[in-house]
């Protein structure tokens, strides 16, 4: 027999859980429509924006660690995957910061932000193995890209992340 209580805290967990599950379809279902290319993608992640030109919030810009903790933390599927590296390097590659980017947030920190973020998915190192080739490469230059372009305050907290990389990608 469960209390009054215990029944109200069951239902609302279980209303948050299915919830969750409903962000979670919506987020995939708008990933899907929207992310068909690398500038698509990166446009999707920075929510610079959406494919009729009118801008998304800008939810994402700046938490790429709760959107692999929301999103991903089951496990991230390698085509998002791939298609995520397939941005980064895409920015990487930029000569100078994205325009449409925050002011408060580089392409540098931007990047950071998702490849520290990414190895916090569930089945990462799974998704990883699927990666075809050349995104196999691309993320092999974004992590030089980031260790050639850390500054002093950057190479400790870098270091760790860039080695876990490494290992994965030899």
């Amino acid at each position: 027999l469960v209390s009054g209580d215990g029944l109200v805290n069951k239902l609302k967990s279980k209303s948050n859980s299915v919830k969750s599950s409903r962000e979670a379809h919506d987020f995939l279902r708008e990933w899907k429509q929207c992310c068909t290319s690398a500038e698509a993608t990166l446009s999707f992640l920075a929510r610079l924006k959406n494919a009729d030109g009118t801008s998304f919030q800008n939810q994402l810009l700046l938490q790429p660690d709760v959107i692999c903790d929301k999103y991903f933390s089951a496990d991230i599927d390698s085509d998002i995957l791939g298609g995520i590296v397939e941005a980064l390097h895409l920015l990487s590659n930029r000569k100078n910061n994205i325009e449409s980017l925050s002011l408060e947030t580089s392409r540098l920190a931007f990047i950071r932000g998702w490849i520290k973020a990414l190895p916090t998915c569930g089945r990462f190192e799974l998704s990883i193995s699927f990666l075809m080739q050349n995104q196999r490469l691309k993320l092999k230059e974004i992590c030089n890209f980031l260790e050639d372009s850390k500054e002093e305050h950057d190479k400790v907290s870098d270091k760790e992340y860039l080695v876990q990389y490494a290992s994965l990608l030899k």
